[in-house]
This record gives C-alpha cells, sequence and structure tokens, in this order.
C-alpha cells in the first residue's frame, strides 16, 4: 500500500498562538544533514526551558522553516513556554509569539519519507481542490509530537 492511496488527515483549526522559547539554526552554520543540527538545536532550547524551571514534556516542539528560492535558509526551532519564563540578556535563546488564527492542519507519522510526500501531496492536492488560500502573513509550523507530525499552514477564511 503506498502512502499516495491513503487519504491525507487534514483538519481546519482556529488556533491559539504560542509564547515559545527559540534558537534560529541557519543553514550556513552546517555541511550536509541538517536533520543533526536541528534536533540539536532544538535539545538546547529545551535544556534552556527545563534550567529555567520549565517543564518541556507535554509541549511540541515547534520549527519553523525559512526557504528562499526552494532552499531551506534557516529553521526556527520553537519551544513552547509559560509566562514565568524569560531569557537573561546574555542567554541565546530568545522568546517570541507565535501568531495563532485559522490553520490547516495535515496529520502523519513522524517518519522523513511519509514527512515529505504527504506534504507534497498536501500542496498538489488538498489545498487546490479544497480552495484554500493561504495567508503569507503568517508562518507555517511543523508541529512535532512524540509520534505524529502536523503540518499546519495558515489560510484566509
Amino acid at each position: 500500500n503506498m502512502a499516495g492511496d491513503t487519504p491525507l488527515d487534514v483538519s481546519v483549526i482556529n488556533m491559539e498562538g504560542w509564547r515559545v522559547a527559540y534558537l534560529a539554526f541557519h543553514t550556513a552554520q552546517a555541511a550536509g544533514n541538517f536533520d543533526q543540527a536541528i534536533r540539536a538545536t532544538f535539545d538546547q532550547v529545551k535544556s534552556w526551558a527545563r534550567e529555567q524551571g520549565g517543564t518541556t514534556d507535554d509541549v511540541p516542539a515547534i520549527g519553523i522553516a525559512f526557504v528562499v528560492d526552494g532552499t531551506l535558509r534557516s529553521y526556527e526551532c520553537c519551544i513552547p513556554i509559560g509566562e514565568n519564563l524569560s531569557p537573561d540578556e546574555d542567554s541565546s535563546v530568545a522568546v517570541k509569539l507565535l501568531p495563532g488564527g485559522n490553520y490547516a492542519v495535515v496529520k502523519m507519522e513522524k517518519q522523513s519519507e511519509i514527512i515529505d510526500q504527504t506534504i507534497r501531496r498536501f500542496f498538489e492536492e488538498y489545498i487546490p481542490n479544497a480552495n484554500l488560500r493561504i495567508d503569507d502573513s503568517r508562518p507555517t509550523y511543523e508541529v512535532y509530537w512524540d509520534r505524529v507530525m502536523e503540518f499546519r499552514v495558515p489560510i484566509v477564511v
């Protein structure tokens, strides 16, 4: 059974935003395999949050990819945090609010070949068939839970 035969698991939600701690990974800093470097960057942010007394158990890891002309330029590794956590001036970790609003969410297993294929189908099949308009003013989120990845694309409703 090819993954291409299975229907996409898509829902449209109106989501809350997140307050996140984040570090940006720039692809110019690494040769070749970005996955490892991105994972290490997420771990850095999680460690910072735990050192500050936060919990990272039940929160997702949120990635925001910045792609220019089809090439990944940078990737923001974000971890949701509570209001009580704030970085010092000398911390490399920064804090910001990620916008919520209306998002189309496609859920998939956390396996890179499934992820790439599912995201391609989402843009090539689902978005045009559902007549969705993407809102370029808000970021697209890659939301990683324990076993599932949610690709959340901002839409104009």
